[in-house]
């Protein structure tokens, strides 16, 4: 994406989010600088950057997987949690995982670790260049397919193919390594 259309995309997407919440006011005497140095330090911050990406029909669909996947988990995981605290018999066996992590991007990878607190009992507690550490309130929970799930949609949506091409049919499986099983006190 070009510096022009990276500025026009993101000080028009800026001004109608001011448009938005001044209620339509304007009170444009402040908006016009808000907007102008929000501008400016989205680009200084997110460079654009001219690489291919995935087709806009499917980045797409994985943005608006992306929403799908936080509603659902937001309320499941507070459910789940509740269920937990709540119950009659606390139902936790507490354990520290480390997730293997494919989405490249910065800011995919800090979405993942943000979101993947989303999970039913889990916290991200680390993102390291690796992978995602979790720490998950009981160890049968399928938190490692669900922190998939969610980093194959950010692949989609943040990273260009050439990083995200799934394995060739002769390449060997990727190893998916067992909860480390490491209990916290």
């Amino acid at each position: 994406m070009t510096t022009v259309r990276a500025t026009l995309l993101r000080g028009g997407a800026l001004a109608l989010l001011w448009w938005l919440l001044t209620q339509g006011d304007g009170l444009w005497y402040y908006g016009i600088p808000v907007v102008v140095a929000a501008t400016a330090v989205s680009l200084l911050v997110s460079r654009p950057t001219r690489r291919d990406r995935h087709p806009w029909p499917a980045r797409l669909r994985a943005g608006v997987g992306v929403v799908r996947w936080f509603l659902v988990h937001s309320v499941t995981g507070g459910l789940d949690v509740g269920r937990r605290v709540v119950g009659r018999r606390l139902d936790i066996d507490p354990v520290d995982d480390h997730v293997p992590v494919r989405v490249a991007s910065a800011v995919g990878r800090v979405l993942l670790a943000d979101l993947g607190s989303l999970t039913p009992g889990s916290l991200s507690v680390d993102l390291t260049p690796t992978g995602l550490d979790v720490h998950v309130l009981h160890r049968e929970m399928p938190v490692r397919e669900q922190l998939a799930e969610l980093d194959a949609l950010l692949v989609t949506l943040f990273d260009p193919p050439a990083l995200s091409d799934p394995p060739a049919l002769s390449d060997p499986p990727a190893r998916s390594d067992p909860p480390t099983g490491k209990a916290t006190p």
